[in-house]
């Protein structure tokens, strides 16, 4: 049995099948400075690489996988650092052979940003009988946030002290962090994305360049315009974690030390709305983090 690292969670992995060691590329400038991450720069790599005749073997490996989520599965792409691919559990085998691998555009409505977002799928032969679909998004910088999701009820000694060195970390990064943070999270939403209200595992933290980042953002014809900056700060507090505390094993101690960096955040998260000239208003949810925090 291999062990393999995704992010900062711990996964046991049989491999399925041998994964090439490098993504060959046919034209040896392809990839220098300048190359972009749209779904055009996508294609030219895609044709001027082995990616077609790897990406079967890249999304049967598990030694690829960067994480699981409810709908799908992220897998990384060797020697590549502007795209990952994500495979829908529910509709990756599709009942039809297509004649060649095809690429296919998901329209960009925030192309300055980084979210994570699809730009695009692609659709491969996989037998005489079926082919295989899945999406190609921007590739985010950063180590997962918070205690994984599915571990949000269970309060063992491992995801208390995660979840307490999750919120130290971010408490710690400077007032424009946070305002860069306001910024994008406000641009997000006038381009129409919508961020997981949920899930904190969706933040990506880039501590090498105190950036908080997201990914697997969802396009929402609904949420142009709208204002999700208290629903962000619900996910940079662990939310769905800390609105229970109340009904822990949890110390004392170690509940106020999670409130000690909760507090910090808040405040700095509230400064940096108000300097970016927004008003900051209490949500419900926020409001339970603050009562299981005086427990």
């Amino acid at each position: 049995m291999n062990i393999y690292f995704a992010n900062s969670h711990t996964i046991a992995y049989t491999p399925i099948r041998n994964m090439p060691c490098k993504m060959t590329a046919h034209n040896p400038s392809f990839g220098k400075s300048g190359s972009g991450n749209s779904f055009e720069d996508f294609k030219i790599w895609a044709n001027d690489t082995d990616f077609y005749s790897n990406a079967l073997n890249i999304i049967d490996y598990t030694g690829t996988v960067l994480g699981s989520g409810f709908e799908g599965i992220t897998y990384s792409i060797p020697d590549n650092d502007k795209w990952v691919i994500k495979v829908d559990k529910r509709a990756s085998f599709l009942p039809v052979k297509t004649d060649k691998p095809t690429a296919y555009e998901i329209k960009d409505n925030a192309p300055s940003l980084n979210l994570g977002q699809m730009i695009g799928y692609v659709i491969i032969p996989s037998s005489s009988r079926t082919s295989r679909k899945f999406y190609i998004m921007k590739k985010q910088k950063g180590d997962t946030f918070g205690i994984p999701f599915q571990y949000r009820n269970n309060f063992s000694d491992l995801n208390t002290k995660l979840h307490i060195k999750s919120l130290k970390n971010i408490s710690e990064f400077p007032p424009k962090s946070y305002e860069q943070l306001v910024k994008d999270v406000v641009l997000a939403n006038k381009c129409g994305y919508k961020f997981d209200l949920v899930n904190p595992n969706n933040i990506m933290i880039d501590n090498e360049n105190k950036k908080i980042n997201f990914v697997d953002v969802e396009y929402n014809e609904m949420y142009k315009n709208k204002n999700q900056l208290f629903d962000v700060l619900f996910l940079l507090l662990d939310g769905e974690f800390a609105v229970n505390f109340n009904n822990s094993n949890m110390s004392d101690q170690k509940i106020r030390e999670a409130a000690r960096y909760s507090d910090i955040i808040i405040s700095k998260f509230k400064n940096a709305v108000r300097q970016c000239g927004f008003e900051f208003k209490e949500t419900e949810n926020l409001k339970k983090i603050l009562t299981s925090l005086k427990k």
